[in-house]
């Protein structure tokens, strides 16, 4: 089943790590205008870097996600379906499977981040949810009849966890683009992120966040430090007939070198990667 990949920085930001949590973890109390620009951009790069290792946002949140993304080439065997309105042939071939593979880990059982339960509905002619009236009410599967997440842990709060994201179907799962609609909560919460959950421990994205944020900041205050006399970034000098021009956006300048997280941050967040996604994609 195919994946998608969303990177939600912008989002996750301040749920992850926060500027002034990472001033307080560096000792400074006031931070210079520059310093915090310089800061939040790093902040948002990181986390930003640190997704694209894991291949999802680790932030509880409730998701809506489509499956398969593109159409399977079908073998000449069938099933037929039937619902309250429609009736449809389901094409068989080496390609179905009863296996699931979510965009997001770990999946969590209902009652958490909002979601009463695991949102799941088949409807063949769904098209993404684009077509008038798809995904109604009767095309609504039940958790441990019509599919069951591949629950193998128990979290503080007595919640089933699912933490390799796969969702297991009593029959194989339709080939056909978008003809499964899935609403879910996957994700850790604040407490696990930071290392304080009794049960889930998730302090390592925590950490390699504020790692990646402390390593571009200081990068792009020493490149600031190197235009003494200038109010931005220099972003030319021409030595002959002098001129130059600055750059306005701090940003641009502390994120001139790339998305690339060090080879010990991968390491760090290697047990958290969603290794389905990351094979399918």
């Amino acid at each position: 089943m195919a994946n998608t990949f969303e990177m939600d920085a912008a989002a996750s930001a301040s749920a992850i790590v926060t500027p002034t949590i990472i001033f307080g973890e560096m000792g400074v109390t006031s931070p210079t205008t520059n310093e915090t620009t310089v800061m939040t951009a790093s902040v948002k790069r990181a986390i930003s870097s640190v997704i694209q290792v894991l291949r999802y946002d680790p932030v509880l949140r409730v998701r809506t996600e489509y499956y398969p993304r593109m159409d399977f080439a079908a073998g000449t065997g069938g099933v037929w379906e039937v619902d309250e309105n429609q009736a449809y042939f389901r094409s068989l071939s080496e390609a179905a499977s009863d296996e699931l593979q979510v965009q997001h880990i770990p999946i969590r059982e209902s009652g958490i981040a909002g979601a009463d339960a695991i949102d799941l509905r088949i409807d063949y002619d769904g098209r993404f949810g684009t077509r008038s009236g798809s995904f109604a009410v009767a095309t609504l599967k039940v958790e441990g009849t019509d599919f069951f997440p591949t629950y193998g842990l128990i979290d503080s709060a007595t919640r089933k966890v699912c933490n390799d994201g796969i969702i297991r179907s009593e029959g194989t799962w339709p080939l056909q683009a978008g003809a499964v609609r899935l609403i879910y909560a996957a994700g850790y919460t604040p407490t696990e992120l930071t290392g304080d959950d009794a049960v889930i421990d998730a302090s390592a994205i925590y950490e390699a966040v504020i790692d990646e944020s402390v390593r571009r900041f200081q990068r792009g205050m020493t490149r600031i430090k190197g235009t003494a006399g200038f109010k931005t970034p220099l972003l030319s000098e021409n030595m002959g007939d002098y001129s130059y021009s600055q750059d306005s956006k701090v940003f641009g300048q502390v994120m001139s070198y790339g998305a690339a997280v060090m080879a010990e941050t991968a390491l760090k967040l290697e047990p958290f990667v969603n290794m389905g996604v990351l094979l399918g994609s």
